[in-house]
C-alpha cells in the first residue's frame, strides 16, 4: 500500500531468509539451496530462482533511495539451466517435521578401512543427532553432533574406536576444552577426537 518508497525509506517487506526448512499452520517447508521465503496473506511462497540484472537499481518501488550507484550484473541473471530442490510435508507441529528434515538431508557415509564388524559411533539419546563425521589434516575425528531438544541434553558417545582424548571445538573448529557431555537446548556440539 506504500509503494513507491518515499525518499530515504525503505519499505518492509514479506520476505525473510530460510536455511532448511520452515513450519506454518500444518505446512512443513524442507530446501535445499532455496534460502527465501514470503508470506502473503494466507499464502506460504517459496522463492526457486532469484535473478537480478541491476544492484541499486533507482527503479526499486521498495526503497526510495538507492542503496548505491546502479552496478550491472549480468550473471546474476542466472540464464541456462538451474535446478532446485525442496520438499512439502503436511504434518501437525515442527517437531514432527524433523524425521521428514533429516530424511531429506540423508547423508551418505562412506569409509574406506579394513576392520572387524564394530558400531563405529553410537548416540544413546534420541534428542541427539550426529550430523558430521569428517577427518582433519592429522587423520583425527571431528564429529558434529545436534541437540533438536528444548532442553539440555547428555551425550553418551559409545565408540569402537580406540581414542587417546577427546576434546570440543569451537565454530570455527579450533580447540576450546576438554569434552563436557552435556549439549544445551537447540544446540550443536563439535567434538575433536585424538587418534595418536
Amino acid at each position: 500500500k506504500k509503494i513507491p518508497a518515499p525518499r530515504g525509506i525503505e519499505l518492509k517487506h514479506n520476505t525473510a531468509p530460510i536455511q532448511k526448512s520452515l513450519f506454518t499452520q500444518g505446512i512443513g517447508l524442507i530446501t535445499e539451496g532455496l534460502q527465501e521465503y514470503e508470506v502473503f496473506k494466507n499464502k506460504l511462497r517459496l522463492t526457486i530462482l532469484r535473478a537480478t540484472g541491476t544492484i541499486s537499481t533507482p527503479q526499486n518501488p521498495t526503497r526510495g533511495t538507492p542503496a548505491g550507484p546502479p552496478l550491472p550484473t549480468p550473471d546474476l541473471q542466472m540464464l541456462g539451466k538451474n535446478t532446485a530442490r525442496f520438499a512439502l510435508s503436511f504434518v501437525e507441529s515442527i517437531k514432527d517435521l524433523q524425521p521428514d528434515v533429516e530424511k531429506f538431508y540423508e547423508t551418505t557415509l562412506l569409509i574406506e578401512g579394513y576392520t572387524k564388524n564394530f558400531n563405529i559411533f553410537e548416540v544413546e539419546n534420541k534428542n541427539i543427532i550426529i550430523s558430521t563425521i569428517k577427518t582433519n589434516n592429522e587423520n583425527d575425528l571431528i564429529i558434529r553432533v545436534l541437540n533438536k531438544s528444548n532442553k539440555s541434553q547428555n551425550l553418551i558417545l559409545k565408540t569402537g574406536i580406540n581414542a587417546k582424548k577427546i576434546y570440543e571445538l569451537d565454530a570455527t573448529e579450533q580447540m576450546k576444552k576438554e569434552f563436557a557431555p552435556t549439549i544445551e537446548a537447540n544446540s550443536f556440539k563439535t567434538i575433536l577426537i585424538k587418534m595418536r
